[in-house]
């Protein structure tokens, strides 16, 4: 048999937009898969913290951080954060723009004053997502 990675989305894939909760039907087709020895990850932009609601379902690792973080079978297999002048030169150079800023790290997720009310009122809420955040 050909064993098999797959990869899987949250919002609008796995999940339905504003939940963080699989249904029944993907969690049965995921350990279907898993015992005919097929692999099955979480693959989000979302950081490690933003994941948590979701790891308790027992993949076999995930990929966060839009490819920064790599976790396969309770190991990091990748980790890429950014370089502390890259991050310093960026908050620097957003905050003199007033540009809006949200940093996420592998514990959670910050942001200037005023993060709810801007995604809020962006119409964030139609995915998950905001639901993870510290």
């Amino acid at each position: 048999m050909n064993k098999k990675l797959l990869f899987l989305d949250i919002d609008g894939s796995l999940t339905e937009p504003r939940y963080n909760i699989p249904p029944a039907s993907a969690l049965d087709a995921i350990r279907k898969a898993q015992a005919k020895g097929h692999k099955v990850f979480l693959c989000s932009g979302r950081n490690q913290a933003m994941l948590k609601p979701l790891l308790k379902y027992d993949f076999d690792g995930y990929v966060a951080s839009a490819g920064g973080y790599v976790v396969c079978d309770g190991e990091v297999v990748f980790d890429r954060p950014m370089k502390p002048e890259v991050f310093r030169l960026a908050m620097d150079v957003f905050g003199r723009n007033h540009v809006f800023r949200t940093v996420e790290c592998l514990d959670g997720t910050y942001g200037d004053n005023g993060l709810e009310d801007l995604l809020e009122g962006a119409g964030a809420f139609s995915n998950s997502e905001p639901l993870s955040t510290t």
